[in-house]
Parts: structure tokens; C-alpha cells; sequence
């Protein structure tokens, strides 16, 4: 089945673009993705690829009105051509979505649908890795070159848990943007020096 699966064009969201950073959705925006699986005793959908198994399509809905700042790029990291827009702003709507829930979504925002049948609320959550992996897919299915994908992937991996947490740890992001700044001065010495 892993083989079979269909892939869908993703669909950008319809913005009001208030400064170059922040963004307005003007109409509601629904995303979609299928999942092979089998439901565990909890509820919760399992991943898998046996042919057996039903496929679960999700759907996520982000209401009218919703704002972010789209990808949250450092604007120090702009001029290597990392842009709050662009392929990935459905990724980047998506996946703020759901860390301002911190994964917790009321169930009318996300819902399942089991071979075909109707859709049904779903009153799980979304762990950060879960949400990051989508975040991941959206990007993919958006066209988003896959070298880029990568590094805003592992981004998010390594600096999301910031803002998924409740306060900000302003040690842990010192830390890491001295570990950022290293990367940039390598890769610059990488790039331009060798």
C-alpha cells in the first residue's frame, strides 16, 4: 500500500499580508492526508504500511482569521534565502496551528475518516514530533526542494520546543543561537573559503 498512495497537490492558504512577516488568513483553510494504519486499544492511529490495514484520512481545519508569522525564520537567517514565505507558508500555517495548541486541538479543527466513511471529530492531541513530521510532509507536497525541507525540518526539531513549551527558556536559546551562529560561520567557510 505504501506504494500506492496518491499524492496531493497541497493547496496554499489565501492571506492578507499585513507586514512581511505576518499573516492574516482570510478564508478558512482545510488540509488533508491519508494515513495507513490500524487504531490502537487508545484511539490513537498507529502507523503502518501493511496492505490489511485501513487507511485513515485525516483533515485539519485552520479557521478565517487566524494570524502568524508565517515561517518563524530569524530575520538574521533571511539572506541566506530562508523566508517566513513562500512553498512552505500551508507548512508553516499548519504547524503554528498546532503549537499554539501545543498539539491539543478542539476537535472541530480536526477530524478523521475511516475507509471512506464520514468524519469524525478526533479528541487526541498531536505530539511535537507528530506535528514537526507534518510539518515535514506539508513542505514536500508544496514543493519545497528537499535540501530545504531538511534544514527547516531539523530547525524546528531542534528550536520548536521553545515555543511548545510554557515560558521561553532564554538559556536554552542562547545556546542554540550560538550553536547556529557556528553552523552559519562553517558553512559560510564551507561554501565560500574552500
Amino acid at each position: 500500500m505504501a506504494g500506492n498512495k496518491k499524492k496531493r497537490r497541497l493547496i496554499q492558504p489565501d492571506v492578507l499580508i499585513l507586514k512581511k512577516d505576518y499573516y492574516v488568513l482570510t478564508k478558512e483553510y482545510t488540509y488533508k492526508w491519508d494515513l495507513c494504519g490500524y487504531i490502537s486499544r487508545g484511539g490513537e492511529v498507529k502507523e503502518d504500511t501493511r496492505e490489511e490495514d485501513m487507511v485513515v484520512e485525516n483533515k485539519l481545519t485552520v479557521p478565517k482569521g487566524f494570524r502568524w508569522d508565517g515561517a518563524s525564520v530569524p530575520r538574521f537567517l533571511w539572506w541566506l534565502g530562508f523566508w517566513p514565505d513562500g512553498k512552505h507558508r500551508a507548512a508553516a500555517l499548519v504547524h503554528d496551528f498546532i503549537y499554539i495548541y501545543k498539539g491539543k486541538l478542539p476537535a472541530e479543527y480536526f477530524k478523521a475518516q475511516y475507509e471512506g466513511h464520514t468524519f469524525h471529530p478526533q479528541y487526541g492531541s498531536f505530539s511535537r514530533k507528530d506535528c514537526d513530521r507534518l510539518f515535514r510532509k506539508m513542505m514536500r507536497d508544496g514543493g519545497v526542494a528537499e535540501w530545504r525541507v531538511q534544514i527547516m525540518f531539523y530547525a524546528v526539531r531542534w528550536f520548536g520546543g521553545f515555543y511548545w513549551k510554557d515560558g521561553i527558556n532564554w538559556l536554552g536559546i542562547l545556546i542554540n543561537l550560538l550553536l547556529v551562529a557556528m553552523f552559519i560561520c562553517l558553512f559560510i567557510h564551507a561554501v565560500y573559503l574552500s
